[in-house]
């Protein structure tokens, strides 16, 4: 119960907020008026506020189906453009390392930041064509 009492402590605004857009309901009132919840139905409620509340996004571990849709797709991006880098690199070409976005989830893992140059896709023998020079000044 310290934890989430300390949650609330520290985001209240965002535990009101979601309060009213879920539940229709003031926070303040269901905490201390006379008709207020009791504690275990207020924990409740906050336990199972959804993916998408507030209160999840400023405590850093919110993770929608959008977010998830949005992080594989990106993923799969850039799964197809290594294959491409592989289908167009000499044979025994290294491979860039794939692209994983870190969910909420793996904070404790320490994700490596991988950037893709194209100084590095040059040296996986991607050849890009340089367009001509203008003569002139044009």
């Amino acid at each position: 119960m310290t934890g989430l009492s300390r949650l609330v402590e520290d985001n209240f605004g965002a535990v009101e907020a979601d309060w009213r857009r879920f539940y229709g309901r003031s926070l303040k009132q269901d905490l201390w008026s006379t008709d207020h919840l009791g504690a275990r139905e207020i924990i409740q409620m906050m336990r199972w506020l959804p993916p998408e509340a507030a209160l999840w996004r400023s405590a850093g571990t919110s993770w929608s189906t959008e977010n998830e849709l949005q992080a594989a797709t990106v993923e799969m991006l850039d799964a197809l453009l290594r294959t491409y880098i592989q289908a167009h690199s000499k044979p025994n070409a290294k491979r860039p390392t794939p692209l994983r976005i870190p969910r909420p989830w793996d904070k404790a893992e320490k994700q490596a930041k991988r950037r893709t140059t194209l100084g590095e896709m040059l040296g996986n023998g991607l050849s890009v064509r340089k367009a001509p020079k203008n003569k002139g000044g044009e």
